[in-house]
């Protein structure tokens, strides 16, 4: 549980990843929209050559995050639930903080990379199928926007209330 005199720290935490998750949306976001206008234009010269090792290195990248995230997460939330042991949830709420910032944030950074690496290879290759990857990867990074209530759940997983 959050402890009532903990908003402040929980609201600061929640404002500044908010912060960083919008910027990395808007930035993958406004950088796939550049780079659809580049080669929609004519004004980026794209060549098929390479388009298929790119498309099987975007895929060993994505599926290369999609397996270690849930591994790194599970690992990050039994080591916090391993030190937290018997602390009182005043005591808990720095480290759960700390935590949950570097899940989020790691987790965002996961999903951008491979977002950023669809949008690089349409603009080599002009593969709209990469695209799909792209705009997957803007919703996955929206899907991550900080709540109170996802900072709850975090904290009741780590405390055993739910599964991790």
């Amino acid at each position: 549980m959050i402890p009532s005199g903990a908003p402040a720290s929980v609201d600061q935490t929640l404002l500044v990843l908010r912060i960083i998750i919008g910027a990395l949306t808007a930035g993958l976001l406004l950088f796939t929209v550049l780079v659809v206008f580049l080669v929609g234009s004519g004004t980026m010269l794209t060549s098929p050559a390479g388009a298929d090792a790119f498309l099987i290195a975007l895929a060993a990248l994505a599926a290369g995050v999609a397996v270690a995230y849930p591994i790194v997460r599970r690992m990050q939330i039994g080591a916090l639930a391993r030190r937290l042991r018997g602390d009182s949830s005043e005591e808990a709420l720095p480290g759960l903080l700390e935590s949950y910032r570097t899940l989020t944030i790691s987790g965002a950074a996961m999903v951008e990379g491979p977002g950023l690496f669809a949008g690089t290879i349409y603009l080599l290759t002009g593969q709209r199928a990469v695209l799909v990857a792209a705009a997957a990867a803007v919703a996955l990074l929206a899907a991550q926007w900080p709540t109170e209530e996802k900072f709850q759940r975090f904290t009741e997983r780590v405390r055993g209330a739910a599964p991790a």
